[in-house]
């Protein structure tokens, strides 16, 4: 769960931040043909791949804790107390 926790925390929210604002900034470059195509797309990918890379980190994050839960039998969901 630790070594899970690490690897989220690579991903420091401004860098993922900027790679967001990085790929609007390459579809205005595409637009007034500052980039060629080819260009763009290489970079494209490359901010797409970095936010995939965070998207499977938290998803692993998050099913570590979620067996994590069930292994110690633990529920899932804090109860909100009263009655169900």
């Amino acid at each position: 769960m630790k070594a899970r926790q690490g690897a989220a925390d690579l991903f420091a929210g401004d860098l993922l931040k900027r790679a967001r604002t990085n790929l609007s900034s390459l579809r205005e470059a595409i637009a007034s043909r500052q980039l060629s195509l080819r260009e763009a797309l290489q970079w494209q990918r490359t901010f797409i791949e970095l936010l995939q890379a965070d998207i499977a980190v938290r998803l692993g994050s998050a099913l570590a804790w979620v067996d994590l839960r069930r292994v110690a039998g633990l529920p899932l969901a804090a109860s909100q107390g009263g009655a169900r």
